[in-house]
C-alpha cells in the first residue's frame, strides 16, 4: 500500500471522528505496511470503543491489541493483553492460543501445553494451537504425539497459506524422521515439496 493511501485513511479517521470502521481500516492497513508500532494506538482506541459491558467483544479486541503487540515485539505487553483477553471472555481461543505461542518461544512448554489445550476446548479447528502443541510434544521428545498434532495443524490450516502448510509437513517430516518413521518422512516431504510448488505456480500466473 503506498503512503499517499495510509494519509488518506488517516485523513478519513479524523474526518469521522475516530470511526470504528475506518479505525480498523487503518490498523489492517499499517500491518500490512509493515507499521506494527503505529499501529498499536489505533488498536488501542478501538479497546476504549467498545462498551464495557460487550465483554466477547472487549475480549476479541485485547487478543487483537495482543497481536499488534506481538508483531512490534512488545512480548510482555503482548502476554498481558492476551491474558486481559482471556479474562473478559475465558472462550477466547485466538488468545490462549497467542498465550501458548508466546509461551513456547519462551522455553515454557508445560504451560504452553496447557494453553494450547484451553485454545482447543474453545477451538478445536485452531490450526495454530495445534502447531503450539505439536512444538511442545517435540520438546518434550514426544514424537508421536508430535507428529499427530502436526498433522491436525495441516488439518485445518487455511488452503490459501501455501508457505505455511507446506512448512507444518516439512516439520512432520523432520520429527517422523526423529522416530524413525521413514516412509512416514519421505511422504510428508513430497507433499511439502508439492505445496511449495503449487505457491510458486500460483505466484506465476497470479503475480500480484
Amino acid at each position: 500500500m503506498e503512503e499517499r493511501e495510509l494519509k488518506e485513511l488517516k485523513r478519513q479517521v479524523d474526518a469521522h471522528a475516530g470511526s470504528r470502521k475506518f479505525l480498523s481500516d487503518l490498523c489492517c492497513a499499517l500491518l500490512e505496511h509493515g507499521q506494527a508500532r503505529a499501529a498499536i494506538p489505533i488498536c488501542r482506541r478501538l479497546v476504549l470503543l467498545i462498551s464495557a459491558e460487550a465483554q466477547k467483544w472487549r475480549s476479541l479486541a485485547w487478543s487483537d491489541l495482543a497481536g499488534v503487540l506481538k508483531q512490534a515485539g512488545e512480548r510482555e505487553k503482548s502476554l498481558a493483553a492476551a491474558k486481559t483477553a482471556i479474562r473478559l471472555d475465558e472462550k477466547n481461543a485466538d488468545a490462549w492460543q497467542m498465550l501458548a505461542e508466546m509461551l513456547n518461544r519462551l522455553g515454557m512448554t508445560d504451560e504452553a501445553h496447557a494453553f494450547a489445550s484451553a485454545a482447543l476446548r474453545s477451538n478445536a479447528k485452531n490450526d495454530r494451537a495445534w502447531e503450539c502443541k505439536a512444538i511442545s510434544h517435540w520438546s518434550q521428545r514426544e514424537l508421536e504425539g508430535a507428529i499427530a498434532a502436526y498433522n491436525m495443524a495441516s488439518r485445518y490450516c487455511p488452503l490459501d497459506e501455501h508457505d505455511r502448510r507446506s512448512y507444518l509437513r516439512f516439520c512432520a517430516a523432520r520429527v517422523s524422521q526423529e522416530a524413525g518413521r521413514d516412509g512416514d518422512a519421505a511422504r510428508y516431504r513430497q507433499e511439502a515439496a508439492a505445496l511449495a510448488e503449487s505457491k510458486d505456480a500460483q505466484r506465476l500466473t497470479n503475480p500480484r
